[in-house]
């Protein structure tokens, strides 16, 4: 058997390069039951990781606790290469002649240690450190400089300086800092002609007490919304490490806590080497320079209120002109939950309601119909207190009336529009089912939905409204959205 404490660990910092080299050819086994051990392969499909197994129905090791779901697989590369593999279901199995072929679907893969099940730690890690090059933007700041030689025309000398590190405490206990540095350390000589090497901000989130992979995926998560809103792009980290909260040896015997590569089953990033400019950002660090701990700390206070809504915000910016209908539901729906979350909205005070009124439109409907009509009725009837989606979207289109009536003047009849489209492919009409909104008015409602969430969330964070303000009017990309003629339409 292979024991996880004694196994040679690749403590690296691989990230999508190790994914990259996928197929892995390796053995892997349940933590349960070490000693017995299948052959199989890690590779890609459709975005999607998988790992295809060879097992013998006399054998018995790799057996789920509930059919088709396993907590944890470990795994051993032929290159000495430990894997972890979390959150894993089998999607296909089949087999003749005593031999099965099983396809299991791994929704992380952890490079560089074998991580325990939750039930044998009280937490599997203890900080993660994203590596976030779209940031070196966002901050405007690079350690690079050239100093010119006087007396030595053509003759110069390139150093760096790395920026001081931004760190500050949530009131969670959990620390925050920004690191600042190169992704390499350039090595130059004789027989060297250029030299490599690019500015790098490491974003490390620490909470007080170890935890579990799922509250740092929601961390990251969190961050990624709140900077994917800032810069008006998608955005995520480039890398992901995690520090194990257990002990691995090396060959030579030393303990150590290992740094284990995050990877996710998911589409792949959409790729592009164009870095965003600043001119184009909703929000500088400038902006916030001087409160940003308090509106990270109230953006991390909001996220469970809110982060429905950032999630359906966000998953419009990754291509968001595939399917013009999905994107423009996604922000008609996400400015819907923020409103309702964030505010509430009710036309009369709740007990007011439910005392004196709910009763009344309860009582009218007719005792006659059957309990399977009569039901829904009722449960419908309670929600009618609640703002409709057009006065919704004109409170928060109030909050911001200098930046609209800059760009998207007139937003009553706009608000009409997006109501009356996201009714006609919501709610179905003989009389307007075939009255689809056009593609001109659908990218029209896409941009003002998505201006009015990316402020109604800097706001709600706590960007002070002026700032905001003045950032959105200056902002590049709003320019772009809203030029003059279309201001007209």
């Amino acid at each position: 058997s292979l024991d996880f404490r004694m196994g040679r660990a690749s403590v690296s910092c691989e990230g999508t390069a190790m994914m990259d080299s996928l197929p892995l050819e390796g053995v892997w086994w349940d933590p349960n039951n070490p000693g017995t051990q299948f052959p199989g392969r890690l590779g890609w499909d459709n975005g999607k990781i998988y790992l295809c197994l060879t097992v013998s129905n006399s054998r018995e090791g790799l057996r789920p606790k509930r059919p088709e779901s396993y907590e944890v697989i470990h795994g051993l590369t032929y290159t000495g290469k430990l894997v972890s593999l979390l959150d894993c279901f089998e999607v296909n199995c089949h087999g003749t002649h005593g031999v099965e072929q099983r396809r299991i679907l791994a929704n992380y893969v952890l490079t560089g240690g074998l991580v325990p099940k939750r039930s044998d730690v009280g937490g599997q890690f203890t900080e993660v450190s994203l590596e976030w090059p779209d940031l070196r933007r966002w901050f405007w700041h690079s350690g690079l400089s050239v100093e010119y030689c006087e007396n030595r025309p053509g003759a110069f000398t390139i150093g760096y300086e790395p920026r001081e590190p931004i760190e500050f405490g949530l009131s969670d206990g959990l620390r925050v800092s920004f690191r600042f540095g190169t992704d390499s350390i350039p090595v130059a000589g004789p027989l060297t002609d250029q030299v490599k090497f690019r500015d790098v901000v490491r974003v490390s989130l620490k909470p007080e007490r170890p935890q579990n992979l799922d509250f740092f995926l929601k961390l990251i998560e969190e961050f990624k919304h709140f900077f994917s809103i800032c810069l008006l792009e998608h955005t995520e980290p480039e890398e992901t490490v995690l520090l194990g909260n257990f002990d691995v040896r090396d060959h030579n015997g030393h303990s150590f806590s290992p740094h284990l590569t995050l990877c996710r089953s998911k589409a792949r990033r959409l790729g592009s080497d164009r870095m965003i400019h600043p001119i184009n950002f909703l929000v500088p660090f400038e902006a916030v320079q001087g409160s940003l701990p308090e509106v990270i700390q109230r953006w991390h206070q909001l996220a469970a209120k809110t982060s429905p809504a950032a999630l359906l915000y966000v998953s419009s910016l990754y291509k968001p002109n595939q399917y013009l209908e999905a994107t423009f539901l996604s922000l008609v729906q996400s400015a819907e939950v923020f409103h309702r979350r964030y505010y509430g909205g009710t036309y009369l005070p709740q007990d007011q309601f439910e005392a004196d009124v709910l009763p009344r439109l309860q009582a009218a409907i007719p005792g006659t119909l059957e309990r399977r009509v009569r039901s829904p009725l009722v449960h419908r009837l309670s929600f009618l207190n609640e703002f409709s989606l057009a006065k919704r979207l004109k409170l928060m289109i109030q909050n911001h009336a200098d930046v609209f009536d800059e760009y998207v003047p007139g937003t009553g009849g706009k608000i009409r529009g997006i109501v009356d489209a996201r009714n006609r492919f919501t709610h179905y009409s003989s009389t307007s089912c075939d009255q689809t909104p056009k593609p001109r008015d659908l990218f029209l409602y896409i941009d003002i939905l998505r201006m009015l969430v990316e402020l109604e969330m800097m706001l709600a964070a706590g960007v002070e409204r002026r700032t905001l303000h003045r950032c959105a009017l200056k902002s590049q990309k709003y320019r772009w959205m809203f030029p003059p003629e279309r201001r007209l339409s």
